[in-house]
């Protein structure tokens, strides 16, 4: 997978949202700092990846979520391959 950039993970807020890149990738919401509180991982194709995140904030469609990050990939083929390689491994409860 080619991945350009990587966060922290990040308090679920609207300013760490802002420092989301606009680009294409993939985005885990969680539940607490730990692999195993991954509650959905999505994909946010060319230049969506901020907006995709805070769509999820105004809409409050998660809200169990306290914590995000986020992986801008080079191209939206690696976005949505890394996306399935990690609901396949992580198995995250809200993408059933």
């Amino acid at each position: 997978m080619a991945i350009k950039t990587q966060s922290q993970v990040l308090a679920w807020s609207e300013s760490n949202i802002g420092n989301a890149p606009d680009a294409c990738g993939v985005y885990t919401l969680r539940t607490g700092t730990s692999l195993e509180s991954i509650g959905y991982i999505g994909y946010a194709g060319a230049r969506r990846l901020k907006s995709r995140l805070m769509e999820h904030w105004t809409s409050r469609d998660r809200p169990q979520t306290t914590h995000f990050c986020w992986t801008e990939c080079t191209d939206e083929k690696n976005a949505q391959e890394l996306e399935q390689s990690w609901i396949s491994k992580y198995k995250p409860p809200w993408n059933g």
